[in-house]
């Protein structure tokens, strides 16, 4: 293999991958001539961006509404006429928080000195 790639689960730790091609899990029911292993091969840039990215989340939401424990939120990324707001209970939205994301107050009024 050229130096510039490499097996990615030997560069990022915890990935997981499923090359389908390699298994006997793909539409062909068996697995497809010239995939000789259940494992994935990309760039060394590549897998040095994966070893950066966030661990959890990603997707974005913005929360509209926390009342009695239940998170109220639009999702622009859904494809559903569910997205245009969503509910889920606090505990259920926190397993997929990634702790990060922006705050957006009520606009002060100025005050004359």
């Amino acid at each position: 293999m050229n130096d510039d790639f490499c097996y990615v689960d030997e560069q990022v730790p915890g990935v997981r991958w499923d090359a389908k091609y390699a298994t006997w899990d793909n539409f062909t029911g068996k697995p497809v001539d010239g995939y000789l292993a259940n494992r994935i091969v990309g760039s060394r840039a590549l897998c040095a961006g994966l070893a950066r990215a966030p661990q959890r989340g990603g997707h974005l939401v913005l929360v509209h509404a926390v009342e009695d424990g239940v998170v109220r939120f639009h999702n622009p990324s859904g494809y559903s006429h569910n997205s245009d707001s969503a509910a889920l209970p606090m505990s259920v939205f926190e397993r997929f928080h990634a702790d990060r994301g922006i705050l957006i107050t009520a606009a002060q009024q100025a005050v004359a000195p």
